[in-house]
């Protein structure tokens, strides 16, 4: 299982629906939405910021994070945080 989290620059230009897409393998897991135009401001790690996409868990051993545009405005891709512990 692994914990992801995404973080970006605020801005009101910035998508009120930024996709982000989580698969595992070719295997789409989820599409969690989630406006830019704040900050994330789920939890703090390493100095910043960062909100929670879920838990997910990964039998295929290939984790993938898309962030699409298909969505409202720019959006943005600072950082994304993994965390957890593969089987």
């Amino acid at each position: 299982e692994y914990d992801i989290a995404t973080r970006w620059n605020s801005h009101p230009n910035r998508a009120s629906n930024a996709p982000y897409r989580i698969y595992d393998g070719s295997t789409l897991l989820a599409t969690i939405r989630v406006s830019q135009e704040v900050a994330a401001n789920d939890f703090s790690a390493d100095g910043v910021t960062w909100e929670n996409l879920g838990t997910f868990t990964i039998q295929s051993g290939t984790l993938i994070i898309e962030l699409a545009d298909d969505a409202d405005g720019f959006v943005i891709a600072d950082g994304v945080r993994i965390a957890g512990t593969p089987y």
